[in-house]
């Protein structure tokens, strides 16, 4: 009861996070409607678990879709931070040189 008194909680989260932009960043609340879906499908997945009449074969395969599901996230996480953190690096040499290149213009008249 417990756990599906959770999913519930999940669920509502994750809609009034679809529902309204909380961030001002746009893009954010996508991935925090990404998180709360990982929650969810982990909280399931812990539920069926722990189920007495799931077998040995099945609980494994049960932790390994955890885990996976976990790595995944983790790894779409950092993808997202390095390329930002690559593209505002990008935009800051970028910037740098424009601003070099006009000063060297208006040196030269």
């Amino acid at each position: 009861m417990q756990i599906l008194v959770i999913d519930l909680c999940t669920i509502a989260i994750m809609t009034l996070l679809g529902y309204q932009h909380p961030f001002l960043v746009v893009r954010r609340n996508y991935t925090e409607i990404a998180a709360e879906f990982v929650i969810l499908i982990v909280l399931d997945l812990l539920m069926f678990s722990s189920d007495p009449a799931v077998d040995v074969d099945g609980r494994m395969s049960i932790g390994w879709a955890i885990i996976g599901t976990l790595g995944l996230s983790i790894a779409f996480s950092q993808g997202s931070l390095i390329i930002s953190t690559i593209k505002g690096f990008y935009i800051k040499l970028k910037l740098r040189w424009i601003k070099r290149r006009n000063l060297k213009q208006m040196e030269m008249l």
